[in-house]
């Protein structure tokens, strides 16, 4: 159901990429079916396009305030996690770290050292 309301959307969309409905709609069939991080992120990029055609649109504004900041706690839960497998015992014995960050995009850089 949700799958056909998101196709239908895409098309809109497509059609007109200022259709700022055609957003809202689609963000709404992906808070109904999102799962992870990547979801949640689009779920942003795509309420952002309502937002870039209609500036002043309150629902719009209210509704990427909301994914935002479950995007951001989502974000630190998996950094959190990540943190979380950081030290480990190489075969060695030497103590090793891992290092986590991310770039503007929301993408995770894990990095280890020894």
């Amino acid at each position: 159901m949700f799958q056909e309301a998101l196709e239908s959307c895409e098309k809109a969309i497509e059609i007109d990429p200022h259709n700022t409905k055609g957003y809202l709609k689609k963000a709404t069939a992906l808070i109904k079916t999102r799962g992870d991080l990547q979801s949640l992120k689009l779920i942003c990029e795509t309420i952002a396009c309502v937002i870039k055609y209609e500036p002043d649109n309150v629902e719009a504004l209210k509704m990427l305030a909301e994914q935002e900041s479950l995007y951001k706690h989502a974000l630190k839960q998996h950094e959190d996690y990540i943190r979380s497998l950081a030290l480990f015992t190489s075969e060695g014995g030497e103590a090793n770290s891992i290092k986590v960050s991310h770039k503007k995009g929301g993408n995770l850089i894990i990095k280890a050292s020894g």
